[in-house]
């Protein structure tokens, strides 16, 4: 049997005898990368094919339109915008940091203390207008999330409410030598 050579048409050799591609040739024609579109931002750029499948944007582009990512800011998964400054005190080990706690540190003129959040007033993670802001104290913050329970559905709340008159508030017993 002779050597099995990649199917995308760069006719190198593929080591793996299962595979019918070089790792990263799969979405490749005769060598030249397929593209996953344009990017959504409105730049023009080509999404290139070792981006994961569903990817809207070139990489770095934040997903609102028109706006390249800016040197230093980067928008995480979950909405919130760091900030690279490895110079703050309370920077994280990549020296980023939260902006909407330099925004509200900024407003102060002093660091925040380690008991002290921002909380985001509209829900919207990476809007850090300072009108969206407000500082609390982490019990206050923690009790005004806990206030605002959400329940999947009308049967996952019935659930719930079952467990709290069985087991009392929280819902669930305590362990032992768990205290209350």
């Amino acid at each position: 049997m002779g050597v099995k050579l990649c199917e995308c048409g760069c006719d190198q050799p593929v080591n793996n005898p299962r595979a019918h591609y070089i790792r990263g040739h799969n979405r490749s024609v005769k060598g030249v990368r397929i593209s996953r579109g344009k990017c959504k931002c409105g730049c023009g750029l080509e999404i290139p094919a070792t981006e994961p499948s569903g990817t809207l944007h070139y990489p770095g582009h934040y997903k609102s339109p028109g706006r390249p990512r800016k040197k230093g800011r980067y928008v995480r998964r979950d909405g919130y915008v760091l900030i690279k400054k490895p110079e703050h005190p309370f920077a994280q080990c990549g020296g980023n940091i939260f902006e909407h706690r330099l925004v509200m540190e900024q407003h102060l003129g002093r660091h925040l203390e380690s008991g002290e959040v921002v909380h985001h007033i509209n829900g919207i993670r990476d809007d850090n207008r300072l009108e969206n802001l407000v500082l609390l104290k982490r019990s206050k913050h923690q009790a005004l999330h806990n206030h605002k329970k959400e329940y999947r559905s009308e049967s996952h709340k019935k659930a719930w409410e079952t467990r709290r008159k069985r087991y009392g508030p929280k819902g669930y017993k305590n362990k032992p030598g768990r205290k209350s």
